[in-house]
């Protein structure tokens, strides 16, 4: 079966969806080349080369099932499960960071364990195989429950270190690795009001340091604390920064092709409990230091739009935005035009409550593919830019 993105405008004007953009030409184009189960209820995805061997795999927590599974690619867009996947992955899964955290030179993984205290550390040892680490799943202090997690060395020790967030009371916990996949409370530091799902790592400010990035649910903004390489912080010149009511999700990339970061966040009052319009928000890097968001309200993307995947689908030089939108069934994709303006250009049917998006270019043919969790199928889906 074959989609395009100008199908999917067809298919979602016969299905009376309105939240599509006319656009002179689609942003993407891609084929649904497979559909793999993948567990109960997967919820995020990611991409790396798990096994060395300079393919793209397919790592997929899922939260029914408390497990990881890790899918093994061929350079071609096919993948198979890899030896001793599935692996425990502590309770409810909820998001994935992926880096070296021992001394090996294979990639590990961390999730944050939603509806529990932890987060649960998986050391890669060869072939794509995890096994947990010792002391695993590692307690946190965060209040109710960690949702999102990012890995970075924030310190300067060469030793990579995890942020997870607590919505609860307003800040994110800092822990730091030692190298063997061990890890300690470092900090807890306020950010804006309830943090919520996706904390961040990414050097936003351009100094070479590590910097942290929030959205704030009830506080309609997103925070940057800014790194200094030594594992001190301070929020950014301005931070928070406005991003409309209710953000969930937030993403990094350059939109406006000017080579500073910016941010791009889900707004979804329809999956917290909330008032107000569901859509994407993008904030550009202001040259002067800071973020200013494009227009006074969320383009419309779908309904209850809820993980992002930054990468170049249309191969023009500057990064454009996916968006999974639970409650419509579709991947939704969004550009910065030069006058500055989020314009979406279509929407994918993709799924069941599509939730995890990730991009990367799984058959090695030089454009971004997707990989989609499909929460309501229990299966990814698999998606090759044409």
């Amino acid at each position: 079966m074959k989609f395009t993105l100008r199908t999917a405008v067809r298919f979602a004007v016969a299905a009376g969806l309105g939240f599509l953009s006319a656009m002179p030409s689609a942003a993407a184009d891609f084929e649904l080349a497979a559909r793999i189960p993948a567990g109960r209820s997967p919820g995020t995805v990611a991409i790396a080369d798990f096994d060395g061997d300079r393919n793209p795999d397919i790592a997929v927590a899922s939260e029914r099932d408390n497990s990881l599974a890790v899918l093994l690619g061929d350079g071609a867009g096919r993948f198979v499960e890899a030896p001793g996947s599935p692996v425990a992955a502590g309770n409810s899964p909820n998001d994935i960071a992926v880096g070296r955290i021992n001394a090996d030179s294979d990639l590990d993984i961390a999730v944050a364990n939603h509806e529990s205290d932890t987060i649960t550390v998986m050391l890669g040892n060869g072939g794509g195989r995890f096994e947990q680490a010792s002391g695993s799943p590692i307690r946190v202090g965060v209040k109710p429950h960690p949702h999102g997690i990012a890995a970075a060395d924030f310190d300067g020790d060469r030793d990579l270190d995890l942020v997870t967030d607590g919505w609860e009371t307003d800040e994110v916990e800092v822990l730091r690795g030692d190298g063997a996949g061990a890890f300690s409370t470092h900090a807890k530091l306020r950010v804006g009001r309830h943090p919520y799902q996706r904390v961040r790592a990414w050097d936003v400010d351009r100094d070479g340091n590590a910097d942290i990035i929030t959205a704030n649910l009830r506080g309609a903004s997103v925070t940057v604390l800014a790194g200094n390489g030594r594992g001190a912080f301070r929020p950014s010149t301005g931070s928070p920064f406005p991003a409309n009511a209710f953000p969930t999700a937030v993403a990094i990339g350059d939109f406006n092709g000017d080579g500073r970061p910016d941010l791009a966040v889900t707004n979804s009052p329809s999956n917290s409990a909330g008032q107000g319009k569901d859509g994407l928000t993008v904030l550009l890097a202001e040259p002067d230091a800071g973020f200013r968001m494009i227009g006074a309200a969320p383009v419309e993307t779908g309904a209850a739009p809820t993980q992002l995947a930054v990468a170049d689908f249309d191969r023009d030089g500057r990064d454009d935005i996916a968006v999974t939108n639970m409650n419509s069934g579709t991947v939704a994709f969004a550009r910065v035009t030069p006058d500055r303006r989020t314009v979406v250009t279509g929407g994918m049917p993709v799924g069941n409550l599509p939730k995890g998006v990730a991009a990367g270019d799984l058959n090695r043919d030089g454009k971004a593919d997707l990989v989609i969790a499909n929460h309501g199928d229990d299966e990814i889906a698999i998606l090759l830019a044409r």
